[in-house]
C-alpha cells in the first residue's frame, strides 16, 4: 500500500498546535501566568487601598479581574503566533514537497525530500484523525503527519490497514486550538 501527498503550512501548524495543547508544561505555564499576574495586581490593589489610594486601587482590582478572564484568549493568540512563526521559519522548505509512505507487512517506509525512514508498525502508539490531517503518534514521541488530500493512493484504506494491525484510533475531528 502506497500513498503520496504534500503538506502545507496549515498541516504543519495544526500538528504543532495539537502537540502544544497536550503539553503539560505549556498548560502549567498558562495557568501560572494567569493566576500569578492576577494575584500581583490584586496585592498591589490591596496595598494601594491601605494607603488611601482608592481610585488607583480600584484600577488594579479591575485589571486583576480582567487579566484572570481574558488571559486565556490572549495566551492562545500568543502561542498561535509563536507556532506560526516557528513553522514558517523551520518547516517552510518542506511545504508542498512530495511525501511517499509505503506500508509493508509490518513496516512503514517514509520517503521525504530524498531521505528514507523505516518505522515498525509496533512503534506507533495511535492514529489521531483530525479535520484535514491524520497524525500517526509514535511511542517514542513525535508525529507523522498525513494529509487527507492525497496525490495518489487511498488514505482511508491506509488507515484501516493500520487499525487492523492493532494500532489504536482516536477521532479528534472537532479539535480546535
Amino acid at each position: 500500500m502506497n500513498i503520496k501527498y504534500k503538506l502545507g503550512f496549515d498541516d504543519f501548524l495544526t500538528n504543532q498546535l495539537f502537540i502544544a495543547s497536550k503539553s503539560n508544561s505549556i498548560k502549567i505555564r498558562m495557568r501560572l501566568y494567569r493566576f500569578i499576574v492576577s494575584l500581583v495586581y490584586f496585592v498591589f490593589g490591596i496595598l494601594l487601598y491601605m494607603n488611601n489610594r482608592n481610585l488607583l486601587s480600584g484600577i488594579f482590582f479591575v485589571i486583576s479581574i480582567l487579566w484572570l478572564f481574558y488571559y486565556p484568549m490572549f495566551s492562545k493568540k500568543k502561542f498561535y503566533k509563536h507556532f506560526s512563526d516557528h513553522v514558517q521559519n523551520y518547516h517552510s522548505k518542506s511545504f508542498e514537497k512530495q511525501i511517499s509512505i509505503t506500508l509493508d507487512s509490518n513496516e512503514i517506509i517514509i520517503k521525504d525530500r530524498g531521505k528514507e525512514i523505516t518505522i515498525s508498525v509496533n512503534d506507533l502508539e495511535k492514529i489521531i484523525e483530525m479535520d484535514k490531517i491524520y497524525l500517526l503518534a509514535m511511542k517514542a514521541g513525535g508525529n507523522i503527519v498525513i494529509s487527507k488530500k492525497l496525490d495518489s493512493g487511498n488514505v482511508d484504506e491506509f488507515i484501516n490497514i493500520l487499525k487492523e494491525k492493532s494500532v489504536l484510533f482516536e477521532s479528534r475531528l472537532n479539535w480546535k486550538w
